[in-house]
Order: structure tokens, then sequence, then C-alpha cells
């Protein structure tokens, strides 16, 4: 379920806040990305990308067709952030950011770009990668890469 909320402020008193919910059906919804044609991308948690047909209440919910068979989810972990690029009316490029596995393994969160089509579905144009990784220990895996801040200066690219 999405809700947005719409706050009014005047200077001398508590913010009025309305929710409504636009749609349902969704899960540990992370991020948000608002297309220039008024359509929302979405990424869950879980592993997940969908596209939302608007703002409004009623919207309808499309899940997009991508390859997420790498996200590894557990606690914190998961598909998360996502950022559409200022240039998407022309590339439909959008990048997401998710914990990635081995054979069941997380082994290094990724930023991954890819390329929505137009009938909905995506595909990766191209995957970045911390080169920090992921330390495997036996309660789970603990971001290393989480301690070397800003990860854009470590990156390396992978195809």
């Amino acid at each position: 379920r999405i809700d947005l909320a719409l706050i009014g402020v005047a200077a001398d008193r508590t913010p009025d806040l309305r929710v409504t919910t636009v749609a349902a059906g969704l899960s540990h919804v992370w991020d948000l990305g608002f297309l220039p044609d008024g359509r929302v991308l979405t990424t869950e948690r879980d592993g997940r990308i969908s596209l939302l047909s608007g703002t409004s209440e009623g919207a309808t919910v499309s899940q997009v067709n991508a390859d997420l068979a790498d996200v590894y989810v557990r606690g914190e972990g998961g598909l998360m952030g996502l950022v559409v690029h200022p240039d998407f009316a022309q590339t439909r490029r959008f990048t997401t950011c998710q914990t990635h596995m081995e054979a069941g393994t997380p082994t290094d969160v990724r930023l991954v770009t890819w390329q929505l089509s137009a009938d909905g579905s995506a595909r990766h144009a191209s995957r970045t990668r911390w080169s920090a990784g992921c330390r495997s220990t036996r309660r789970g895996a603990t971001p290393a890469a989480a301690r070397r801040w800003p990860p854009t200066a470590r990156c390396s690219s992978h195809r």
C-alpha cells in the first residue's frame, strides 16, 4: 500500500496532514521514482519493481518484468533505493540499489542501472558494484562498505 501525505503549513499552527491510499497490494515499499509522464516506479524490499499508473487514488499497479533473482532479502538487505535518471524521457533509465547474492550468500551492495521498455519490462543496461562488498559472518553479513563513505569513490563497473 502506498500513502501520499499532503501537508499545508501555517506559520502559527501545527501542519495539517491528509493521507490518501493511492495503491494497494505492495509489500515493504522502499523507494519511489516519479516519471515524467506521471507514472511512479517503486522498489519493494523483497525484490520487486512495480509501476503505478499515477499518484491519484485508485492507481493501478503492474509488476515490472525484471530479473531480480540475485537480490539477497534478509534483515535490512534486499531491493532498496531507486533513482530516475534526469534524462529518463530520452533514455528510459533508472538505477536501483540492492543487496547482491551469489550461491545464496550476500556478497556486496550493487547499483544496477535499468532501461524501462514501453511495455513495462526492464532490462539491465549496466551494473555497478561497490568494491568494498560484505563480510560474511555466522550471524549474517556485515556491510563493510558502510564504513567507507562515500561509496562512489570506490565503485567499479561490471557487466
